[in-house]
């Protein structure tokens, strides 16, 4: 009996043995399968390196000056509308091939590869960027209408440029490629300098050596070369600097622009209507055409748009039918006052216009009446009371009513429009 009882206990024993092995084992196989797959998820979002062998090539970086007061001390989703408009400015002004390695928040980081270009090339280069950059703030200035802080400062801004020329290799990170190199990081370094210009384009000295003729030879009056140096972290880097100043005078006034119907037109139709919200949220509403499907059936969406921000010859083209013939749009001779607002709608190619008349009422609302006019004075008109009138009438209302209806859905909800265009200071 004992006997019998000893080897049960050592059978069971045995099979305990070869449970726990067998656990052991098993776990160690399904840990090992886990580290695996770690180790696989590592490698597929660790970014993989490779470097290229360095090769000559121009370092160009344009710099927009006054971009850190001009973001943190203004309204930030107007400010990076403007920045962006510049930053496609200077990209848009590209004559010589360059480029783009990154964009550098206020900057673009330019590069060619190979000979570097005759200094004749690099300085019209130049002169074409600053002054495009110029023009558009000109024109931003001249038909701007909001008052925001970023908006009324942005002619304040200023451009540098500064070039280099080296050896200079690519880094690549998971499939982008960024400049690597002691020559870029000389690029950047020389950001920061002692110039005492607030608009200039640098130049480090192996630019200079390629070209010297470049120092000394000046076929325009603002070429005037200055020399500098400045001690950096990396040593003590010697350049060459051409004060832009003078080229400011090169850069044209905006034209003025008409945009209203030419010649005799008619009022055949006018519309009085109670929006249910104040007058600066309704104003923001009806003038921002990116938005205008949102509330007008008919209207698919807007392109053809020249702005994020409104101003005096916004564009638009209302998408009804996705075809030439969808009326294209242009805004205009804004008028403002605190309690008042009145701005214009023109289709020059059909002769239609409107003219929006917007006022505050006692009940935080906001009364608009919008005047219809068509080009000529008598065939036109005509054909409008006869064939078009009845149906306009009635789509209008409808258009009031669903404009109604989105104003008072922000105000329940308490959010802001998309666009928020500050007509009057406080």
């Amino acid at each position: 009996m004992f006997r019998r009882l000893q080897l049960l206990l050592i059978t069971q024993h045995y099979k305990f043995g070869i449970t726990i092995t067998f656990i052991l084992k098993s776990s160690l196989i399904s840990l090992n399968c886990v580290i695996v797959k770690l180790i696989a998820k590592r490698n597929k979002y660790m970014p993989t390196q490779a470097n290229s062998v360095a090769q000559p090539m121009l370092i160009f970086i344009p710099d927009i000056t006054g971009f850190s007061k001009f973001v943190s001390n203004t309204d930030i989703a107007h400010s990076q509308h403007i920045i962006e408009e510049l930053l496609e400015t200077i990209i848009n002004a590209n004559e010589i091939g360059l480029q783009i390695s990154e964009i550098e928040g206020d900057a673009v980081l330019f590069y060619k590869e190979g000979e570097l270009d005759n200094t004749k090339a690099i300085l019209a280069q130049i002169e074409s960027m600053y002054t495009k950059f110029h023009t558009h703030l000109k024109m931003y200035e001249h038909s701007r209408i909001c008052q925001c802080g970023a908006c009324s400062t942005a002619n304040n801004l200023k451009l540098k440029f500064v070039i280099n020329y080296g050896e200079v290799g690519f880094n690549t990170i998971k499939n982008h490629e960024k400049l690597f190199g002691k020559e870029v990081i000389v690029a950047h370094r020389l950001l920061k300098n002692d110039v005492n210009h607030a608009e200039y384009a640098l130049f480090t000295n192996s630019v200079i050596d390629e070209h010297v003729e470049g120092s000394t030879t000046n076929s325009n009056s603002w070429e005037v070369y200055e020399s500098g140096n400045y001690e950096y972290d990396i040593g003590d880097i010697t350049y060459q600097y051409i004060n832009l100043a003078p080229l400011f005078e090169k850069v044209p006034y905006p034209k003025i622009e008409y945009y209203g119907l030419k010649g005799t037109k008619t009022k055949v139709m006018e519309s009085d209507f109670v929006i249910e919200a104040p007058l600066g949220l309704v104003f923001n509403v009806l003038s921002d055409h990116s938005i205008r499907h949102f509330w007008s059936d008919k209207i698919k969406d807007s392109d053809h748009l020249n702005g994020a921000i409104t101003h005096n010859g916004s564009t638009h083209r209302c998408l009804i039918n996705d075809n030439k013939n969808d009326p294209f749009i242009v805004a205009h001779d804004f008028k403002t006052a605190p309690d008042r607002i009145v701005f214009t709608e023109t289709n020059s190619n059909i002769g239609f216009s409107e003219v929006y008349e917007l006022s505050s009422t006692e009940a935080n609302s906001t009364r608009l009446q919008t005047h219809t006019f068509v080009e000529g004075k008598y065939l036109k008109p005509l054909i409008f009371r006869l064939f078009f009138r009845k149906k306009f009438i009635e789509s209008k209302a409808e258009q009031n009513n669903k404009l109604n209806e989105y104003c008072k859905k922000l105000v329940l909800e308490g959010q802001a429009p998309k666009t928020q265009i500050v007509l009057n200071k406080v």
